[in-house]
């Protein structure tokens, strides 16, 4: 039994169908287009993420809690230091707290630009020149307020900027490692989206894009030929839908450059001159430049 004969081929708008269903089932195969708050969440580390967090908070609480006292006697050192040389109340203020701006503020905000822009040698020196300033001005500060008298005293006055300090570097290296997880996360990203794309944008080069396709012809094929008595469809043998799919397939390749040469056609004016010619007529060209035509040799008046 010849299936080939038997079961006759589809037309290209069920073929169309087909290659249809064959793109939608590969696309799901692939799985859904990567959403970028799909990789918001992820998170390599060897610690937990709640201990991080944990750490975060009581550096902030530390941060705060030294930072408090230290500028209390910055505000002071740098009021009264200004108002031996200027006695408005408004200005005496206003340098009291950019003594504190100076001294704490600068020392945070430099250990922290440290990780972004300290990238160059000469870029760390100037950071780290502007946290040595601001360090001394805090210590120098401090003491000069508190003008410790015994132990307890000299290490309240010395230990708050310190601790500022220590709490700007802890705070950094949390800045660095958040940072780090959303570059990767966002990388991670960015090639499962290139990816995606690529298969998506044309799924008929996918490595399993003949299996799918093969498959919903046959399904085509089922559907067509169910209902013929001269055949059954669920007799038909693996090799046999191989080579019913294969013509299918081929059905939409018959077309290339043909092997017989076809003539030219002639263009008018050759026409023209072949049925002068048949015709008997001679050309003469005419002082003015006029051809004329004459029919037996003679020549019009």
């Amino acid at each position: 039994m010849d299936v080939l004969k038997i079961i006759s081929p589809l037309n290209q708008d069920i073929r169309l169908i087909a290659r249809e269903k064959a793109r939608t089932l590969l696309l799901k195969s692939i799985g859904e287009k990567p959403e970028r708050h799909n990789y918001s969440m992820n998170y390599y580390s060897k610690y937990p993420k709640w201990m991080t967090q944990l750490i975060t908070t009581l550096c902030l609480i530390v941060l705060v809690g030294a930072f408090l006292p230290s500028s209390f006697r910055l505000y002071v050192a740098g009021s009264e230091a200004f108002a031996h040389g200027v006695e408005i109340p408004a200005l005496i203020i206003i340098s009291g707290i950019a003594t504190v701006i100076m001294a704490e503020t600068a020392q945070v905000v430099a250990s922290l630009a440290l990780a972004i822009y300290g990238t160059t040698k000469w870029a760390r020196r100037i950071l780290y020149a502007i946290m040595i300033m601001s360090t001394s001005l805090a210590l120098i500060g401090n003491w000069h307020v508190a003008n410790p008298y015994d132990v307890f005293s000299v290490v309240e006055a010395i230990f708050p900027p310190l601790l500022v300090l220590g709490m700007s570097y802890i705070l950094k290296g949390q800045m660095l490692q958040s940072i780090e997880i959303r570059h990767s996360s966002e990388k991670a990203y960015q090639e499962d989206l290139a990816n995606w794309n690529k298969l998506a944008s044309d799924v008929e080069l996918h490595t399993d894009w003949k299996q799918k396709y093969a498959s919903a012809l046959r399904d085509q094929l089922t559907k067509a030929n169910k209902r013929k008595k001269s055949i059954n469809i669920n007799e038909v043998s693996l090799e046999e839908w191989k080579a019913l799919v294969w013509r299918e397939m081929q059905e939409e390749n018959w077309f290339y450059a043909p092997s017989v040469q076809m003539d030219k056609p002639k263009s008018s004016a050759s026409r023209l001159h072949t049925t002068i010619d048949e015709g008997g007529s001679d050309f003469e060209q005419s002082p003015l430049g006029v051809t004329v035509i004459s029919q037996n040799g003679k020549n019009p008046d």
